[in-house]
């Protein structure tokens, strides 16, 4: 199902990438509320999981942007 909202809303032209995944994580949200059982935990769950890989992300920027001098072969040489 939520694979239909997201490709649909594409398909159609509803929107872009970038509003389909906006409504593939309301049609989330929404299954999550409907299906039941311990909403609290699944939604709890789902927002660490996104802290983490938001911030192992941020890291591997941060550690790129750090280390590229490093990596820089002309960062003394004179401008020629």
């Amino acid at each position: 199902m939520l694979f239909l909202i997201v490709m649909g809303t594409i398909y159609l032209g509803i929107g872009t990438a970038t509003e389909a995944a906006a409504f593939g994580a309301a049609g989330a949200v929404l299954i999550v509320i409907f299906r039941g059982g311990n909403r609290r935990a699944i939604i709890w769950r789902g927002l660490v999981d996104t802290g983490v890989t938001t911030s192992s992300v941020f890291l591997l920027i941060i550690g790129g942007r750090v280390l590229w001098p490093c990596l820089d072969h002309n960062a003394g040489a004179p401008n020629s």
